[in-house]
């Protein structure tokens, strides 16, 4: 429909869960949840239909602002479980004064390098029903918390101060999700999965030496959402059908192929001949794919940038429609058109972060139309939920 008017869609990237521990509740101290409320209510503003939230690379940070965090998606409940070394359950809840802050259509992003604090806040909206994880197979598998203790403490003879006689890193707990499995080592599987570099067995917990193992303990009674469908079959079938024909997803691929291949052969030549032909081929690849990205564009979007510098400006500012750049990779040092490859920049395309709105797109479509004529005849046809 030409007539139809643009979905308006946020999206909030988080880098981590981060938080002033020692101005806690103070007025301007560091907070994850504060800050991503600030963006949301300017969000709600701008009358977007769905949200992503990226926790792509988040390797975690305060439980506490993850479970605060979890608080302004959810309506009041448990969050996370976690059990001490003596076996003891301890629940951590949303806070009794918290409301919900944002309940439409949801994503939540996550890749392999997703851990700690992120699979918390991933695991519990999944149970909850809440959004709809995409990313990598899983998450890193991080469920536990470590610390560590000064030997000189208690042996002071061994040095003449705490820190002299060394530590010792400690686990001390191990967190479960409300619906009883840990996130440790399985990590938070993701409902639509999506091709990516990251996605392969040597990034997790289950790459590290003697990683504690996956175990269960009893759910704990939450109130599942009932008002909200994921579509989560519908989502993953129209998701596979774009990615199987996209050109950037098809590259995606062949990335993996060449190097799952390279560490099956676990070498590299040293011959400089050999060297330079594969750095000829390589270049000649990335050539031909900027080729092909030129000759196929995409059509064109508008994207405003929100931050909290701008959040209370009165007008948000309209990113150009520009590709993103990066330096070239290095090439070889010896090569004669190295400095002229190095002073080049090369797009950025993410092919992931574009099927993630596409998804969420779905995901506001088919929210829309799941209505019976039974609910059209109770509400007018002005009705906004």
């Amino acid at each position: 429909d030409a007539q139809k008017q643009p979905e308006r869609l946020g999206w909030i990237r988080l880098p981590s869960f981060y938080a002033d521990m020692e101005h806690a509740g103070a007025k301007g101290a560091a907070s994850t949840t504060h800050d991503v409320l600030a963006l949301l209510n300017r969000l709600k503003q701008e009358n977007i239909s769905g949200l992503v939230i990226d926790l792509r690379n988040n390797g975690g940070g305060s439980l506490e602002e993850a479970v605060n965090l979890t608080s302004l998606f959810i309506k009041k409940g448990p969050v996370v479980q976690a059990r001490d070394s003596n076996g003891n359950p301890h629940v951590s809840r949303s806070q009794k004064n918290s409301t919900q802050v944002y309940d439409g259509p949801l994503v939540v992003l996550t890749n392999r390098l997703s851990a700690s604090a992120s699979e918390i806040f991933a695991a519990a909206l999944q149970d909850y029903g809440r959004g709809v994880i995409v990313g990598d197979e899983s998450t890193f598998g991080k469920g536990t918390v470590q610390t560590l203790l000064e030997i000189g403490r208690f042996i002071p003879f061994l040095g003449s101060s705490s820190g002299d006689a060394g530590a010792l890193k400690l686990t001390i707990q191990k967190f479960y999700r409300i619906a009883g499995g840990s996130t440790q080592l399985h990590g938070v599987t993701s409902d639509v999965k999506l091709p990516s570099l990251f996605d392969m067995p040597d990034f997790g917990e289950s790459a590290l030496k003697n990683p504690m193992p996956y175990d269960v303990v009893d759910a704990v009674p939450f109130d599942k959402v009932t008002d909200h469908m994921l579509f989560i079959p519908e989502l993953k079938q129209r998701s596979a059908a774009r990615v199987a024909s996209d050109r950037e997803f098809s590259y995606v691929m062949d990335d993996l192929s060449y190097v799952k291949e390279r560490r099956a052969a676990n070498k590299l030549s040293l011959n400089e001949k050999i060297r330079r032909t594969e750095l000829a081929d390589e270049k000649a690849k990335k050539d031909k794919r900027t080729a092909e990205r030129a000759k196929h564009k995409k059509p064109e979007q508008k994207v405003y940038q929100l931050t909290l510098d701008n959040v209370d400006k009165a007008e948000l500012q309209l990113v150009k429609n520009e590709v993103k750049k990066q330096a070239a990779p290095d090439a070889d040092p010896d090569a004669e058109e190295n400095e002229e490859t190095s002073s080049k920049s090369k797009p950025v395309v993410d092919p992931v972060r574009v099927e993630a709105l596409n998804i969420l797109n779905d995901f506001i479509e088919l929210s829309r139309t799941p209505t019976t004529a039974s609910v059209v005849k109770q509400a007018p046809a002005s009705a906004q939920p």
